[in-house]
């Protein structure tokens, strides 16, 4: 009976303690998300401040819509559909607005190994160049669902437990826009996920798409 007794008082004592240091890093991971929310913030603030200083002069080849079929590594569905809105132009650039959505396509195979994820993108970008070449740079809020079947330890060192969230973090790559409409971009990338848990908090990404763009 003692013995019983001892082991509810010392459960009684520990549990505030847990509850404390759960509050605190959710606490933290609150603040890191807001911070990072809050640079994205500035950083569309920037990029529309600047290009509406130099918005008379337009490239005549970038029209308003894109509408792409993209594919890549990581932070993405194998195949996915994306949609951009492309606004603010001048003789060297343009802002992209862009938002995708992958249809979680994965495997399974004979011996119980496979992989599966979904991703759902909001991204807004800058694009600088000429013609019909670009560099883009822009943020990212992301969330995605990965799952692994028996791969713990044949990917990322071992590294790759499950994961369903969100999180938000930023890319560079390449836009080309053909002047008959035609689209090819290509981008790397990465994002801080939230509440990651035992898998890295920075999930590397690396995508390509090809699309068509239209519009008046």
């Amino acid at each position: 009976m003692n013995a019983i007794q001892d082991y509810q008082i010392e459960t009684v004592e520990i549990a505030p303690a847990k509850i404390k240091y759960i509050e605190a890093a959710q606490e933290k991971i609150d603040i890191e998300i807001d911070q990072v929310i809050t640079l994205m913030k500035k950083l569309i603030t920037l990029i529309v401040v600047i290009l509406s200083l130099n918005a008379t002069a337009q490239l005549d080849n970038v029209k308003p819509h894109t509408i792409s079929i993209e594919s890549g590594l990581w932070d993405r569905g194998v195949t996915g559909i994306g949609y951009n809105y492309n606004f603010l132009k001048t003789e060297n650039s343009f802002v992209s607005l862009h938002a995708s959505a992958g249809v979680g396509l994965g495997f399974e195979n004979q011996n119980g190994l496979g992989f599966e994820n979904e991703y759902y993108t909001i991204a807004p970008s800058i694009n600088i160049g000429g013609e019909n070449v670009f560099l883009t740079v822009g943020a990212q809020y992301k969330y995605t669902q990965h799952y692994y079947y028996n791969l713990s330890g044949v990917l990322f060192g071992g590294v790759t437990p499950n994961y369903e969230g969100s999180g938000a973090g930023g890319f560079i790559g390449f836009n080309i826009i053909s002047d008959g409409g035609f689209n090819l971009k290509g981008r790397l990338s990465a994002t801080y996920l939230a509440n990651s848990g035992d898998r890295m908090p920075f999930m590397p990404g690396a995508g390509f798409s090809f699309g068509y763009n239209f519009g008046r």
